[in-house]
């Protein structure tokens, strides 16, 4: 039988394989603190550069994986769309009690100027806060989840968000008025590692901030 190559022992190799996949999201993360960003135009496109186009092209160039294996999947079953839709209104009672309760409902705000104008709300909410959620689902959950999941399963969850909160503290976002944001991670998380659907990880974190600015903010 002829040996395998390096390359292709680097491939078999689920635990090599496993470990590149961190190495490069911890670098995807440096590189987005090293080159802060001035402006929104440029927070947007260094964060599509560092959290998706990078992670991306060592995913397609060098692991060589498909778009399938990172949560691009076509094919959503009954079950899913059913654990999707009770997770959802579970997170959402979960932070209205919780909000209730320790009073804190009146620290999650949005921009004045969102106020002011549906057209400016839905571009607030289609532009802003729905790239920056698919940068954040992308990264976290698609990338470093799912490919953590091939060799830690279940603890793939708390370890990706223990990345996800630490960045949060980095960027000073960890904080009452992103609370919204916490639970959903936590939500997408499972989500994602019970259906592996990057769109539905997607959907449930941008739906989930819509759905938390309408009721806490405006009503």
């Amino acid at each position: 039988m002829k040996p395998l190559s390096l390359s292709q022992n680097f491939r078999n190799s689920l635990f090599i394989r496993t470990f590149f996949i961190f190495i490069i999201f911890c670098l995807a993360l440096l590189f987005s603190f090293f080159y802060p960003a001035k402006d929104l135009f440029e927070s947007i496109l260094f964060s599509a550069i560092f959290f998706v186009l990078f992670p991306f092209l060592c995913m397609r160039l060098i692991l060589h994986e498909k778009f399938s294996d990172f949560g691009f999947k076509a094919h959503i079953s009954f079950q899913d769309i059913l654990f999707f839709t009770l997770l959802f209104f579970f997170s959402f009672f979960f932070l209205f009690l919780f909000s209730r309760i320790t009073h804190t409902e009146n620290l999650i705000s949005l921009p004045e100027y969102t106020r002011d104008s549906f057209w400016l709300f839905f571009l607030h909410f289609f532009l802003f806060i729905g790239s920056f959620t698919f940068f954040y689902e992308f990264l976290f959950r698609g990338f470093l989840q799912i490919g953590l999941s091939r060799y830690f399963h279940f603890w793939s969850i708390p370890i990706q968000l223990s990345f996800f909160f630490f960045f949060l503290f980095a960027t000073e976002t960890l904080q009452w008025e992103t609370l919204p944001l916490i639970i959903s991670s936590i939500g997408s998380s499972i989500l994602i590692y019970r259906t592996h659907s990057l769109l539905f990880a997607f959907l449930f974190s941008w739906l989930f901030a819509i759905l938390t600015s309408i009721v806490f903010v405006f009503l």
